[in-house]
């Protein structure tokens, strides 16, 4: 219903909790989105995704009151561990989390030690209301678009507001910050709030390990190439369990162009959490930039029925589908890699339609490739080194038509772009 995305963030936020307790291996939030559309039966999906135990639970929002629902289920026997209800209020739900997840680690035995006792039970607000404005801005940055990215710093700020004090807000803000600046508006001011709010993010929590990944994203960014890398490994040297902090490791190399170097980060980001088709995806476009075609194939084929079951539950998801027609390619097959990319027209988002324009030109398509290209400028895409690179690149840019009149407009859309960028940066300097 209207209130789908709280229930999901309230989700996430439990498995977030569980993910330090060091006996257990909890899935990520995506599965638990997935299997709210899952049409076959709970054992069925749980064997298919390997999954022993199973949380299964209800959270309804009327107004201000809500009624979470939760029971513990063994699959294999069969058996509810517990089960249980709780009503209140807004005010009542960080109560009823840790309720929950203490439950659940009850209820299979396992041993808390100190340190993750107080993971499980840490609140990083007392806000219920600025609570709430950062799981719905959570659903806002997944959506990996500009407005997505928009909409979530306008709701992160507005819990900050309330919570000066909400660390995690302060690190989801600068995180959306530093992916504005990097796909769409290349303003510095930007990346300079960013750091000014991650900073403040580690003077609150200076263990809040998460935030070095959205440090590094800033720093690489502004150019400070070596703090972005310490930055990122410090993430990892502090946070080794969690696939995010390899996966943040991967980001830098793979955006500062060391894509060898990045591979075994993303290997090992999929390996603590197959389901993670970022750190898939970018396997595959390691290995292809690697021409290590015999891997490119093999991941191909890995992550192709990971994106077709996400694509049915989300068929909106633009990335996404760009992503499946592009492996499909990878994986030789180009005419239903063709027959994918007939969905193309209607992209909306300028990274998609950037990402579209690359595997029409790989298959051969420059023409609607050069219009999907326009179009992901139009749509306010700004990545100034990506859109120059689609200049020279032989497979997925027109590197290969130099020297016509069609490389010749495409290449002075781009230089006015690079030119109104960097004026806006002088004019920022000089102001």
């Amino acid at each position: 219903g209207d209130n789908a995305w709280f229930a999901d963030g309230i989700v996430s936020e439990l498995i977030s909790a569980l993910s330090y307790v060091k006996a257990l291996n909890v899935t990520d939030a995506q599965t638990t989105k997935d299997f709210k559309r899952y049409q076959g039966t709970l054992p069925n999906y749980a064997k298919e995704m390997r999954i022993r135990y199973f949380v299964e639970g209800d959270v309804r929002k009327f107004g201000d009151n809500i009624k979470v629902t939760s029971r513990l289920l063994d699959i294999e026997t069969g058996d509810h561990l517990w089960q249980d209800s709780m009503k209140g209020t807004m005010e009542n739900i960080f109560d009823f989390q840790e309720e929950v997840a203490l439950k659940v680690v009850d209820g299979l035995k396992v041993h808390l030690a100190a340190d993750e006792k107080k993971k499980l039970t840490e609140r990083g607000t007392e806000n219920a209301e600025a609570y709430e404005l950062f799981l719905k801005a959570d659903e806002y940055f997944d959506r990996v678009t500009k407005e997505g990215f928009q909409l979530a710093i306008q709701l992160y700020s507005e819990a900050i507001k309330l919570d000066p004090g909400y660390a995690n807000a302060f690190v989801s803000k600068a995180g959306a910050l530093a992916e504005l600046y990097r796909g769409y508006i290349r303003n510095p001011e930007l990346l300079k709030e960013g750091m000014l709010v991650v900073t403040e993010a580690l003077r609150l929590k200076s263990d809040l390990w998460n935030a070095y990944g959205a440090l590094a994203n800033i720093l690489q960014l502004q150019g400070r190439i070596d703090e972005a890398e310490h930055a990122a490994k410090t993430y990892l040297q502090n946070a080794p369990e969690s696939f995010r902090s390899h996966a943040g490791l991967s980001y830098f190399y793979k955006n500062t162009g060391q894509d060898l170097k990045a591979l075994p980060y993303s290997e090992q980001a999929v390996k603590l959490n197959p389901q993670d088709l970022t750190s898939l995806w970018n396997i595959v476009i390691g290995y292809h930039g690697a021409e290590q075609s015999a891997k490119v194939r093999h991941w191909s084929e890995v992550a192709i029925p990971l994106l077709q079951r996400h694509l049915k539950l989300f068929p909106d998801d633009e990335n996404k589908r760009v992503h499946y027609a592009a492996l499909l390619h990878f994986a030789r097959r180009d005419d239903e890699a063709l027959s994918a990319t007939l969905s193309f027209d209607n992209l909306k988002d300028g990274g998609a339609l950037y990402n579209a324009a690359c595997l029409q030109n790989e298959l051969g398509c420059y023409d609607a490739g050069i219009k999907t290209f326009r179009k992901a400028m139009e749509a306010g895409y700004r990545n100034i080194y990506i859109l120059k690179k689609f200049l020279t690149d032989q497979e997925t840019g027109i590197g290969k038509l130099q020297g016509t009149p069609e490389h010749e407009e495409v290449r002075e859309l781009v230089e006015k772009i690079e030119v109104a960028a960097e004026a806006a940066k002088e004019a920022k300097v000089n102001g």
